[in-house]
């Protein structure tokens, strides 16, 4: 069987980090490596016995982790192996200039190869949460579904991430061709996953959100002007103690360093009214490869407003909720100059009161 190959560039993302509602308690003590391998074998263990719900458990965002779990290929895709620790460093807490925290902790690269025969390396950031209002404070993980792909990164004293670009290999199978006589760019065209990009949580007294995206290349496609990318930006947040969780929004903006965009899509395509406990799909297919998620709306709704600006969306979660997870995602697709890359800030933010 032949394999072809198409090397894929990935374009830099610069992350916006918004202020929490309020700020947590002073709490910079480091994770050893030996504590955040201790929850490294746990999460092991829960995924090789195939229990989703105490992997969850284990994890800083429980949707999240869920959405991680199915995107990697569910049960199948969980290694027969435990995972290589090849590298461990430490993600320093962060103090922004406008006065918000963003939390620092021990980060486990690991590799190994998946129960699909795919090899991974993912950063498998453990953290201490709680501590304030009574609350017990705990070790919590941020990529818990281990060999999910998914890298850790945290903001400066700005709010700002960057990731720098690299170089992802991608194989062509020559059964997606049909016959050896049909060439690359006539076989059917597929979203390339480029990079996955979890962010360190922002957590106050009253509440946390964690937030993670995913970026999507079309490879094959025939247009020889533009390049097309897809963007998929999903957060949960939660309320702590007394205070009720009033709304969780996520945006992208298209950063000035990036070049010029067009609009393809977004999604969802309008706002959400929900009445019920409801999972929402968003999802962008594409000769049958699919893109997207899940994720849970309770009882309440999802805001979006789409910029005239290409490339700019923002969608918000709102309602009340006391101490219980709350999800808001979106999907946005631009086009851009043929090898360039989009460059977006990202934010996050929540308000519990």
């Amino acid at each position: 069987m032949k394999v072809r190959w198409i090397i894929i560039a990935v374009g830099i993302i610069f992350l916006a980090v918004a202020i929490p509602t309020f700020l947590s308690n002073e709490n910079n003590e480091e994770v050893s490596v030996e504590e955040a391998t201790s929850l490294l074998n746990q999460a092991v263990a829960y995924a090789q016995a195939r229990d989703i719900d105490k992997l969850c458990d284990l994890c800083s965002s429980n949707g999240i982790c869920r959405h991680q779990w199915e995107d990697a290929g569910g049960g199948q895709a969980v290694p027969a192996e435990p995972p290589e620790i090849v590298d461990t460093y430490l993600l320093p807490t962060v103090h922004l200039k406008n006065g918000g925290k963003a939390v620092g902790g021990q980060v486990l690269v690991l590799e190994g190869v998946d129960g699909l025969g795919k090899s991974y390396r993912t950063e498998f950031f453990v953290f201490w949460t709680g501590g304030d209002w009574g609350l017990k404070k705990e070790l919590a993980v941020t990529n818990g579904v281990y060999w999910s792909g998914f890298g850790i990164a945290q903001c400066d004293e700005n709010g700002s991430v960057k990731l720098e670009p690299r170089i992802v290999t991608t194989s062509i199978n020559e059964s997606l061709l049909g016959t050896e006589d049909v060439s690359p760019m006539q076989a059917p065209q597929y979203w390339s996953l480029v990079t996955s990009q979890c962010f360190a949580r922002i957590e106050g007294v009253s509440g946390w959100i964690d937030h993670c995206c995913q970026l999507y290349k079309l490879v094959l496609e025939s247009n020889n002007e533009e390049d097309y990318y897809e963007l998929v930006h999903y957060a949960t947040a939660r309320s702590k103690t007394i205070f009720p969780l009033r709304s969780a929004w996520i945006e992208c903006v298209r950063h000035e360093s990036s070049s010029t965009m067009g609009w393809l899509d977004w999604s969802p395509g309008s706002d959400l009214n929900i009445r019920r406990c409801t999972p929402i799909t968003i999802e962008r297919s594409i000769s049958g490869s699919s893109i997207g998620g899940t994720f849970a709306v309770y009882k309440t709704g999802w805001d979006i407003t789409k910029y005239a600006e290409a490339g700019r969306f923002a969608n918000r979660w709102y309602g009340t909720a006391w101490r219980s997870e709350r999800d808001v995602a979106y999907m946005v697709g631009v086009s851009v100059p043929q090898g360039d890359w989009p460059v977006w800030g990202l934010t996050a933010n929540y308000f519990a009161m």
